[in-house]
């Protein structure tokens, strides 16, 4: 997240860990752009920042008063910060997903080609009709019609990178050991994005993002021993730098 409040914390961190495959997170909402908000006016919201939250994004997108080219500038902008702090990036995704929008998902196809990111993740849910609120499957359903199209989209282009479908979405936030297991028994044949967010319970974190995401037991998930499981699955943990 090249405009996020824990950049350069990240950054040391994949210094010292150079096995690690790194991803630029697109963010258009929540935090404060990389580029002037003068440059991105609509963008961004009266003091500068993006827009709280993706619905709000969308009300604005679907009105038709985000400009094409300020989505591409800013976007660059982000991209071009984590090759300057001596980074490369190896797949491109975004925050709350907003890159599978029509318009944003053509600029982020063509920003992979031009920098030479081979993967972009498709996002999309395995199981959208699993699971609660009812309140969430529109979001779900709606999101998996996108992905239908922006794979569409990418075939049409006979794009250069590699479309990864995510896995986890549907558990996204609460992912523990027996969720993770059942996922991986019911993966279908081919190269998958298993999406987490393993993280350390902070106060700070808790209060900014009140999603009610279980990050530390999303951790213990990830820590568990799964190599004997994953072999008799057949499953392969594959390197984006393979």
């Amino acid at each position: 997240m090249a405009c996020g409040r824990a950049f350069e914390g990240a950054v040391a961190a994949l210094r010292a860990t150079p096995s690690l495959c790194l991803a630029v997170h697109v963010t258009l909402v929540e935090e404060r752009p990389v580029s002037a908000p003068s440059a991105i006016p609509s963008l961004v919201g009266p003091d500068g920042s993006f827009l709280p939250n993706y619905g709000r994004f969308l009300r604005r997108f679907l009105a038709g008063a985000i400009r094409s080219q300020e989505l591409r500038r800013e976007i660059v902008g982000q991209v071009e910060r984590i090759y300057a702090a001596g980074l490369l990036p190896l797949h491109l995704n975004s925050h709350q997903h907003l890159h599978m929008l029509p318009r944003i998902w053509e600029i982020v196809l063509q920003i992979a080609e031009d920098f030479h990111i081979p993967m972009v993740r498709l996002s999309r849910f395995q199981q959208p009709w699993e699971g609660w609120p009812f309140s969430d499957w529109p979001f779900r359903a709606g999101l998996n019609r996108l992905a239908a199209r922006a794979a569409a989209r990418a075939a049409q282009r006979a794009i250069a990178a590699r479309l990864v479908a995510t896995v986890g979405l549907d558990v996204a936030g609460h992912l523990g050991r027996e969720k993770l297991l059942h996922i991986l028994r019911r993966l279908p044949t081919g190269v998958h994005e298993l999406v987490v967010h393993p993280g350390v319970e902070d106060p700070e974190l808790r209060a900014r993002y009140t999603w009610g995401y279980d990050w530390s037991g999303e951790l213990e998930a990830l820590c568990s021993p799964l190599g004997d499981e994953l072999q008799r699955l057949g499953i392969q943990l594959e390197s984006c730098k393979t």
